[in-house]
């Protein structure tokens, strides 16, 4: 017999369906978020590469919801800058076609931008290719500034910007330092 839904993929959620957004909570999203960003972006990777962000920093992806369907995802990482700060990456983004010019992609990154504050993050960085100017355009309107040139940045031999933004975060003060309670 023909059993309903086994085997076929998922049908796409409508273009008008309501986006949720929510954090990234486990290895059973990694196989819609890895095929949305295959179809997507122009690097290969490997499931370990996914896991390399996903195991170690969760907190700092998201997804967007339509439905069942991830409609839209971003995959970032922390890492430290020369003076020890942290410092985040945005490894991945990506928003279904039928999906965009919706501010799914800003909003993917607000959230996780918000994570890298909470946590006391200094800066965050990404690289783009020079030819995805709409990709160019939202960072900078989001407060990305172009810091260096990459060329032949990708396997495809295409060239890369790296786009950084300051997060301007207060730091707490040394809480290992009990102070002296004065009444």
């Amino acid at each position: 017999g023909n059993r309903k839904g086994k085997g076929r993929p998922m049908a796409e959620p409508a273009r008008d369906a309501e986006v949720v957004f929510k954090q990234y909570k486990g290895e059973d999203e990694l196989e819609q978020m890895t095929e949305l960003i295959a179809r997507d972006l122009s690097e290969p990777y490997s499931i370990y590469t996914y896991r390399y962000f996903t195991d170690d920093f969760p907190y700092l992806s998201f997804n967007a919801w339509a439905g069942d369907k991830i409609v839209g995802t971003i995959i970032c990482r922390q890492d430290t800058d020369k003076q020890g700060r942290k410092k985040g990456y945005i490894g991945m983004l990506t928003v279904n076609p039928d999906f965009r010019r919706r501010g799914i992609a800003s909003k993917l990154i607000s959230l996780s931008i918000d994570e890298m504050k909470k946590r006391f993050f200094a800066s965050v960085y990404l690289d783009a290719l020079t030819t995805n100017v709409s990709a160019l355009n939202m960072y900078e309107r989001l407060g990305f500034m172009r810091t260096k040139y990459l060329r032949s940045f990708y396997q495809t031999d295409e060239d890369a910007y790296r786009l950084k933004r300051y997060l301007h975060v207060e730091y707490p003060p040394d809480t290992h330092l009990e102070q002296p309670h004065v009444e």
